[in-house]
């Protein structure tokens, strides 16, 4: 029985000129990069540049309001140190025009693989060369006390169905899911020697819009636990998981309403 989890996020978002009122790469516009993040606090939080992406990192919480203080935090921080006449743009997926995406780090997508939790196989990356096409997410990652790798597979089917699935409700973007954020996108986590867990892949960034987008976020992963504990893993192949499936990856919201009205997913008075 798990009940106690915290919450952390790497969250994914464009660099907009102002003046030109277009998407360009953050590429040499702010520090860090996948593999050595800049810091700027002592506290775990810090930035890095994705792809053509601004990308930021904050410590876990197991509170909502600290997690939205935490991403504001870093949200002031890029309104003071973006390079003037910039600023920062939530949004699911964007096309960049071409002379954006000359750097060869404008041209690497997956750093590392991530996997398919009905499938059990590798998720193939899309190939970056092919596409003006950019995608931005705020993947939830999850530690929990007693992980271990069936849990979590457990757990990222289960929130497919109370995150993934109500998902493509509240961001009507469906070229992001052309690329990323497919069902049941996945990677396992080891975060410490003593706390583990799962990186959810699925959602888009908009839960960071407002923070009563981040309290559904940690209601509905709360949910998920509660019906993993009450009912196992989802098996695959069932009438649910193809559901979920299909919704997810097809961006059907008239099949994701029947599935939130049929399983009481979420309160709608919520958001």
């Amino acid at each position: 029985m798990i009940t106690k989890f915290r919450l952390g996020a790497d969250p994914e978002m464009f660099l907009i000129d102002n003046i030109s009122n277009k998407v360009v790469s953050a590429i040499n516009k702010v520090p860090g990069t996948k593999i050595s993040p800049y810091k700027i606090s002592a506290d775990g939080h810090s930035v890095q540049v994705d792809n053509v992406l601004l990308e930021f990192n904050i410590p876990p919480s197991g509170n909502p309001k600290r997690m939205w203080k935490d991403i504001e935090f870093v949200k002031d921080w890029f309104n003071d140190n973006l390079p003037k006449n910039h600023s920062y743009l939530i949004k699911s997926s964007a096309k960049l025009d071409k002379s954006e995406l000359e750097d060869e780090g404008a041209n690497e997508f997956g750093c590392d693989p991530d996997f398919n939790a009905w499938t059990g196989k590798v998720n193939k990356p899309p190939e970056a060369k092919d596409t003006l096409w950019r995608s931005a997410g705020a993947h939830i990652h999850i530690s929990y006390e007693g992980y271990n790798m069936g849990t979590s597979v457990a757990l990222v089917k289960a929130m497919d169905l109370f995150l993934g699935v109500p998902s493509v409700i509240f961001d009507t973007d469906t070229e992001r899911r052309k690329l990323y954020g497919k069902a049941g996108a996945f990677r396992f986590k080891n975060y410490s020697d003593n706390e583990g867990g799962v990186e959810y892949r699925v959602l888009s960034n908009f839960w960071i819009k407002k923070l009563d987008y981040v309290k559904w976020v940690f209601s509905q992963v709360e949910k998920a636990f509660i019906f993993i504990n009450e009912h196992g893993e989802i098996e695959n192949n069932s009438e649910l998981a193809n559901s979920i499936i299909h919704v997810i990856n097809n961006s059907d919201v008239a099949k994701a309403t029947e599935l939130i009205k049929k399983y009481k997913i979420y309160d709608t008075e919520q958001i």
